[in-house]
């Protein structure tokens, strides 16, 4: 019995053995070219063994999109196959014989193949694995700062240290990089005051190079949509959304007249019944890509939730954003940019994805340079206006940029997000336009600052944005924010009363023994200990609380941070409002 258990495992570790030499032939990484260059840029491939088994990981280095994971990869008898992008993408290719190339085709949701040729490449030839080198091909470990390049873009540059910035966490943030223990960020930049002071590049980046901006075009098409409204395109957002749609008059949304006005889809609260991503279950957000129509399928799509009443954030709602767009103004999605936003920004290279069916793609397909995605975030910030000239109402950027809807422990305005940090007993409220990939455009007015970042953190770690502008970014421009609310006394007398939960709950702060008390439903008490006006600590806890007054003085919320990051906000129930 010990002699054939002896020799099954033999034959086992033979056969694992055999699988394993197979699979060798293929590991590694390999470049992959197309011939239709133009639609399809080069890849990098990078097939490991694991458990016996292939996983592949894949890069796109001139889009900057790294570590996609590959599907479904398998090697058997010099033919490969994979898949990505949850199955639209399938790859089939096959060793020639005597040739150490693959040749074989891409097809795109069952459509025209492509054909392609993978040829084995040396890690040590990938310099966009290496955050930033000389002229040599060397590393470079160690940081040097340099004012930012001046340009005739509009930009006016300046230092650091001139604009009163702690230059100790911006060098700690960049030598991480370097040093790969912050991997795969492209691009940071900072304006203070009105000058760009950081301007710095990584894994082959520099600022003439296009990045893909992901979800923060979103911010982009919601001031296309606040210009149209400006200019008299669209009336305002309360304009009902199938009024644009009359060639679909045959879909559920118009022949009912769904109450969905463009509000709605600017906070994403339509209240579709849509099917967001799940893995190997039918998902509307891919499913939509197999239709032949894709507005037809979004306006035939069941309401499930009251227009107004809930958040959903629904990428493809932005399809609808666009083609409001080009039917109100009678110009394509990009023409509008280009003569409304572009020209007044003095925008002049860009790039923005249309689909074969003639749709922009209005959620995540625009390319830009990190400055102009700058000079983007600092006419935010300064309500509108470019150079002296208002491009945007200020009426429309305090619209998209106030809480619209709540969303978890954020904010959401029109395709903006809304957060506060608390740093050093500073509070930085901030509003952002956040891409997949961590790319960044963060306005923080009472610093009067915006901080800009692109990267290709797709898949490999959580997303970092947080943890830099936490640690990073906003102490290094404490020292100079003086703007904040604290500077107002608020006593213990002002705070007492009850905090909303949800619909059903509320947290009560009351005063024992002259100490603030909050008293959880549960019934559990916690002393909250002052650190200085308006900001106290939880006992025994790392939870700060920060009370929110209205322009009366009068409390209206307490938010609560956790390591400096605002975790969630408790709206006080008015029948313990008090003017002060």
């Amino acid at each position: 019995m010990k002699t054939r258990i002896q020799f099954i495992l033999l034959i086992s570790i033979l056969v694992t053995c055999s699988c394993d030499n197979k699979l060798g032939k293929i590991t590694g990484y390999w470049e992959v070219t197309y011939t239709d260059s133009i639609s399809y840029t080069k890849q990098i491939l990078h097939f490991e063994k694991d458990r016996g088994t292939l996983k592949l990981t894949i890069d796109e280095p001139l889009d900057g999109t790294l570590g996609v994971p590959g599907e479904k990869p398998f090697f058997a008898n010099d033919s490969l196959h994979f898949e990505s992008m949850w199955g639209l993408f399938k790859y089939d290719g096959k060793f020639v014989s005597g040739d150490s190339l693959i040749h074989g085709i891409r097809v795109v949701n069952d459509g025209y193949p492509t054909p392609f040729v993978m040829r084995s490449i040396s890690e040590k030839k990938l310099l966009y694995k290496i955050p930033r080198v000389n002229f040599n091909g060397e590393r470079i470990y160690n940081y040097s700062y340099h004012k930012p390049l001046q340009k005739d873009d509009g930009l006016e540059c300046s230092t650091l240290s001139e604009a009163g910035i702690d230059s100790t966490y911006i060098y700690k943030l960049i030598e991480n990089i370097l040093k790969g223990k912050m991997a795969t960020i492209h691009s940071l930049l900072i304006v203070k005051d009105n000058k760009l002071v950081l301007e710095e590049y990584f894994h082959n980046y520099d600022n003439n190079k296009l990045h893909s901006l992901e979800s923060v075009t979103k911010s982009f098409t919601s001031s296309l949509i606040g210009i149209a409204i400006d200019k008299k395109f669209i009336p305002d957002v309360n304009e009902p959304v199938w009024h644009y749609f009359e060639k679909w008059d045959s879909t559920q949304w118009f022949k009912k007249k769904y109450d969905i006005k463009i509000k709605n889809l600017l906070t994403m609260t339509a209240g579709l019944d849509w099917k967001p991503f799940t893995p190997n279950k039918f998902n509307d957000d891919v499913n939509i890509y197999t239709s032949p129509d894709w507005i037809k399928y979004i306006l035939n799509k069941d309401l499930k939730d009251k227009p107004g009443d809930k958040f959903f954030y629904n990428n493809r709602l932005m399809f609808l954003q666009g083609h409001i767009i080009e039917e109100s103004s009678g110009l394509s999605v990009d023409s509008f940019a280009t003569k409304y936003l572009f020209n007044e920004l003095g925008i002049k290279y860009h790039k923005w994805e249309v689909y074969d069916n003639g749709i922009t793609e209005t959620g995540g397909g625009l390319k830009l340079l990190p400055r102009d995605m700058m000079k983007f975030g600092l006419m935010y910030l300064n309500h509108g206006e470019w150079q002296g000239k208002q491009v945007i109402s200020p009426e429309w950027i305090k619209s998209s940029t106030e809480n619209q809807v709540h969303s978890n422990n954020q904010e959401y305005g029109y395709n903006w997000w809304i957060k506060s940090y608390n740093i050093n007993q500073q509070t930085f409220n901030t509003y952002y336009a956040l891409g997949h990939g961590e790319q960044l455009i963060m306005a923080i007015p009472n610093a009067n600052t915006v901080f800009v970042m692109t990267a290709g953190n797709y898949f490999q770690t959580p997303q970092r944005q947080d943890e830099i502008m936490r640690d990073y970014i906003l102490p290094s421009l404490t020292t100079n924010n003086e703007k904040t609310q604290s500077s107002t006394e608020i006593s213990m007398r002002d705070v007492v009363g009850e905090y909303e939960i949800n619909a059903e709950e509320t947290i009560k702060i009351e005063i024992a023994d002259n100490t603030l008390v909050a008293i959880e439903p549960s019934g559990e008490r916690f002393k909250l200990l002052p650190k200085s006006s308006g900001f106290y600590l939880v006992e025994n806890s790392p939870r700060e609380v920060r009370f929110i007054y209205d322009e009366t003085k009068t409390i209206v919320a307490a938010e609560i941070f956790v390591n400096g990051e605002n975790v969630e906000r408790l709206n006080k129930t008015k029948k313990f409002y008090r003017s002060r």
